[in-house]
């Protein structure tokens, strides 16, 4: 029970009923027993009752938070006293309690997310008891985990499209990525992820350039125009998305380079085996070269233009030619010299013609021609090669001087290199001036200043004659006249007229009569 020591105003300090304030005196006045009443021996006023919850078992808990409840059941008198416990059950290996003060915890704090009760509904259901020394009680809780509103990770990544054509322009769009997420209020941002993993990050071309670009609003472009034949067909790229408190995903996305034919000279092959994609018959290789545009038919090299100049012959009879080039057409000069023809025509069918190389350099070269190939006048023209073809100058002419006839006139080429003079008779001649002749042997011959020519013989010495005095020779060591009569085995014979005598080749003299 209660008692009730406070005054309601209604009665006397009796004790009894409703009275004044009065003070319970348990002390001894040795007048009476312990009876309660009056004065009495000392006793102990016993007020112990069974404890009892002030909660009805049905509790709300924030899920991530180990504190449940604290039990203080209705006994405040012997608190200190009473004994707090979890009865078994399905779901009490998750709590546990102070048995003192009656503090009920999670072991570890739920997550709503994941429940672990026994049917994973987010109610946990348990029986707790307390007591103290003459009772108990127990109460059967259902402890609800309520969600709390948290930062969850995007769950998916996707892109819309993730092809390409060939050739786009710089900056164009590929696609648009975009992300799930439980938290429906998140920002996401986007980003590519350089990954040690080659085969999860390929966004590079063979020289190491980056060939995509993401924003972070998620859309993907190309830093350059991409090329099929050349840059990779397929990239892979890994991909972020995060939140912005930090929580991401990532994923691997290929992108796929389509296609595009080009065939810019319409000749059927695509430009990127086409040796020449303009189609203007100048190689692109010629053309990056010389650097005019493989893919303009109007951008290309032309034939150089030159300058073919006066031709001078000098006093031994060469002829000396000289040309340049005016202008290169755009493209290396890597051949050059002149052309020369029989007549003013190129026609191999109406002259002969020659083509020689020249020495110098385009700007100017030159030709040394010791004997015309051609009688009586030679033409020519400089030329020069580039990669669009030769070029051919103006055509010149020089006049070609008859060829002195040598000191033995006209002569009829025989076999073995023999000739034969109409009036000098049969020999062979060979370099400086030497020759063999059939019947006065070896000589040595030098033409004369003024007119026929000087012989000189081992034995005789130096002999002078011409096509009208043949066989009658000057004698230069005697001053005097021999001639030239026949050969006796194998030895020419002269008859000496200052001596009136007959001279052997070999210096005998013949004394003979008139």
């Amino acid at each position: 029970f209660t008692l009730d020591t406070t005054d309601s105003g209604t009665g006397a300090d009796t004790g009894v009923g409703d009275s004044n304030g009065f003070a319970l005196d348990t002390t001894d006045s040795a007048t009476d027993g312990d009876t309660g009443y009056g004065d009495s021996d000392p006793f102990a006023l016993n007020t112990n009752t069974t404890p009892f919850f002030q909660s009805d078992g049905y509790l709300t808990v924030l899920e991530n938070s180990r504190f449940v409840y604290e039990f203080n059941p209705n006994h405040p008198d012997e608190k200190s006293n009473l004994y707090h416990s979890i009865l078994p059950g399905k779901d009490a290996k998750f709590f546990e309690i102070n048995p003192s003060t009656g503090l009920l915890s999670f072991i570890t704090p739920p997550d709503y997310e994941s429940p672990e009760d026994n049917n994973f509904d987010n109610i946990y259901e348990l029986t707790i008891e307390v007591s103290n020394t003459k009772d108990k009680q127990t109460l059967d809780l259902f402890v609800n985990i309520k969600d709390l509103l948290e930062n969850q990770s995007p769950t998916g990544l996707f892109l819309n499209t993730s092809t390409i054509h060939e050739n786009k322009p710089k900056g164009s769009l590929v696609g648009v990525f975009h992300a799930n997420d439980p938290d429906t209020l998140d920002k996401h941002f986007f980003s590519l992820v350089n990954h040690v993993d080659e085969e999860k990050d390929q966004n590079k071309s063979e020289n190491q350039e980056i060939l995509f670009h993401l924003d972070e609003n998620g859309s993907l472009t190309i830093i350059r125009p991409l090329d099929y034949e050349s840059d990779p067909i397929l990239t892979n790229l890994l991909v972020r998305v995060e939140d912005q408190s930090g929580e991401f995903i990532e994923k691997v996305f290929t992108i796929e380079l389509l296609n595009e034919v080009e065939d810019l000279d319409g000749d059927g092959i695509e430009d990127a085996r086409d040796e020449d994609r303009d189609g203007d018959g100048f190689p692109n290789k010629d053309e990056q070269l010389v650097g005019t545009d493989p893919d303009d038919p109007y951008s290309h090299s032309n034939k150089p233009l030159l300058s073919t100049e006066v031709g001078h012959l000098d006093k031994n009879g060469s002829i000396h030619l000289s040309g340049s080039v005016i202008h290169d057409g755009k493209s290396w000069i890597d051949d050059f010299g002149f052309v020369l023809s029989s007549t003013i025509s190129l026609d191999k069918s109406k002259s002969k013609v020659i083509w020689v190389r020249a020495v110098g350099k385009p700007e100017e070269f030159t030709l040394k021609v010791t004997q015309s190939p051609f009688p009586n006048v030679m033409y020519y023209r400089a030329w020069a090669r580039n990669s669009a073809g030769y070029g051919i100058g103006q055509v010149k002419k020089v006049k070609i001087p008859e060829a002195p006839k040598s000191w033995w006139g006209n002569a009829v080429e025989e076999t073995g290199g023999w000739k034969t003079s109409d009036w000098f008779g049969t020999f062979i001649y060979y370099e400086k001036g030497w020759l063999y002749h059939a019947e006065l042997g070896w000589l040595y011959s030098s033409e004369s200043n003024t007119d026929g020519v000087w012989l000189w013989s081992q034995n005789i010495g130096w002999l002078w004659t011409k096509e009208d005095i043949w066989p009658y020779l000057y004698k230069n060591n005697t001053a005097s006249w021999i001639y030239f009569t026949t050969t006796r085995n194998s030895i020419p014979v002269f008859y000496d007229y200052l001596t009136s005598k007959y001279l052997s080749f070999e210096g005998s003299n013949q004394e003979q009569s008139k």
